[in-house]
Protein backbone atom coordinates (compact mmCIF):
# COMPACT_ATOMS: atom_id res chain seq x y z
CA UNK A 1 0.00 0.00 0.00
CA UNK A 2 2.65 2.39 0.82
CA UNK A 3 3.98 2.31 -2.84
CA UNK A 4 0.76 3.39 -4.06
CA UNK A 5 0.59 5.95 -2.00
CA UNK A 6 4.31 7.07 -2.72
CA UNK A 7 3.11 6.72 -6.31
CA UNK A 8 -0.18 9.08 -5.88
CA UNK A 9 1.98 11.44 -4.48
CA UNK A 10 4.69 11.43 -7.06
CA UNK A 11 1.54 11.99 -9.00
CA UNK A 12 0.41 14.92 -7.00
CA UNK A 13 3.87 16.31 -6.85
CA UNK A 14 3.81 16.88 -11.03
CA UNK A 15 0.39 18.38 -10.40
CA UNK A 16 2.13 20.88 -8.69
CA UNK A 17 4.85 21.59 -10.99
CA UNK A 18 2.50 22.13 -13.79
CA UNK A 19 0.62 25.03 -11.48
CA UNK A 20 4.27 26.52 -10.71
CA UNK A 21 4.55 25.99 -14.74
CA UNK A 22 1.49 28.11 -15.19
CA UNK A 23 2.52 30.47 -12.91
CA UNK A 24 5.71 31.18 -14.00
CA UNK A 25 3.78 32.03 -17.86
CA UNK A 26 1.56 34.89 -16.16
CA UNK A 27 3.56 37.57 -16.80
CA UNK A 28 3.55 36.22 -20.26
CA UNK A 29 -0.42 36.05 -20.27
CA UNK A 30 -1.08 39.05 -18.84
CA UNK A 31 0.77 40.97 -21.78
CA UNK A 32 -1.64 39.13 -24.11
CA UNK A 33 -4.19 40.30 -22.05
CA UNK A 34 -3.42 44.00 -21.61
CA UNK A 35 -3.43 43.47 -25.71
CA UNK A 36 -6.74 41.83 -25.65
CA UNK A 37 -8.06 44.34 -23.42
CA UNK A 38 -7.22 47.43 -25.97
CA UNK A 39 -9.75 45.93 -27.98
CA UNK A 40 -9.32 46.58 -31.99
CA UNK A 41 -9.69 48.11 -34.94
CA UNK A 42 -13.40 46.95 -35.66
CA UNK A 43 -15.23 47.93 -32.65
CA UNK A 44 -14.42 44.66 -30.30
CA UNK A 45 -15.86 44.78 -26.91
CA UNK A 46 -12.74 45.93 -24.49
CA UNK A 47 -12.07 43.09 -21.49
CA UNK A 48 -11.56 44.47 -18.26
CA UNK A 49 -8.11 43.33 -17.45
CA UNK A 50 -7.86 43.43 -14.09
CA UNK A 51 -10.82 41.17 -13.27
CA UNK A 52 -10.00 38.53 -15.43
CA UNK A 53 -6.68 38.63 -14.79
CA UNK A 54 -7.58 39.01 -11.08
CA UNK A 55 -9.21 35.66 -11.58
CA UNK A 56 -6.63 33.47 -13.01
CA UNK A 57 -3.96 34.35 -10.60
CA UNK A 58 -6.81 33.15 -7.40
CA UNK A 59 -7.34 30.00 -9.95
CA UNK A 60 -3.86 29.39 -9.65
CA UNK A 61 -2.88 30.25 -6.58
CA UNK A 62 -5.86 28.24 -5.00
CA UNK A 63 -5.13 25.17 -6.90
CA UNK A 64 -1.33 25.30 -5.44
CA UNK A 65 -2.67 25.89 -2.00
CA UNK A 66 -5.02 22.67 -2.42
CA UNK A 67 -2.71 20.56 -3.92
CA UNK A 68 -0.61 21.29 -1.27
CA UNK A 69 -2.90 20.99 1.54
CA UNK A 70 -3.95 17.46 0.09
CA UNK A 71 -0.30 16.01 -0.04
CA UNK A 72 0.26 17.32 2.85
CA UNK A 73 -2.60 15.12 4.82
CA UNK A 74 -1.69 11.99 2.86
CA UNK A 75 1.95 12.24 4.02
CA UNK A 76 0.47 13.01 7.49
CA UNK A 77 -1.54 10.14 7.26
CA UNK A 78 1.07 8.02 5.66
CA UNK A 79 3.52 8.68 8.79
CA UNK A 80 0.98 7.79 11.01
CA UNK A 81 0.12 4.57 8.86
CA UNK A 82 3.53 3.78 9.09
CA UNK A 83 3.57 4.10 13.08
CA UNK A 84 -0.08 2.02 13.01
CA UNK A 85 -1.62 -0.64 11.20
CA UNK A 86 -4.36 0.92 10.13
CA UNK A 87 -6.62 -0.20 7.20
CA UNK A 88 -6.96 1.15 3.74
CA UNK A 89 -10.16 2.60 4.68
CA UNK A 90 -9.43 3.94 7.98
CA UNK A 91 -6.39 5.45 5.23
CA UNK A 92 -8.62 7.16 3.22
CA UNK A 93 -11.12 8.81 5.84
CA UNK A 94 -8.39 10.25 7.72
CA UNK A 95 -6.75 11.73 4.67
CA UNK A 96 -9.88 13.52 3.67
CA UNK A 97 -10.13 14.69 6.87
CA UNK A 98 -7.03 15.84 7.23
CA UNK A 99 -7.40 17.80 4.20
CA UNK A 100 -10.40 19.16 4.87
CA UNK A 101 -8.56 20.78 8.18
CA UNK A 102 -5.45 21.85 6.41
CA UNK A 103 -7.74 23.20 3.05
CA UNK A 104 -7.41 27.25 2.81
CA UNK A 105 -10.17 29.09 3.26
CA UNK A 106 -11.91 27.31 5.80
Amino acid sequence: MANLVDQGLSTLRKAQEYVKVGVDALPEFASEFVELGRGDDDGAEVVNINEEFKSVVSSFIKMEQDLEAYAHAVEEVKAMVMSANFTVRTYIVTAHILYALDEPGK
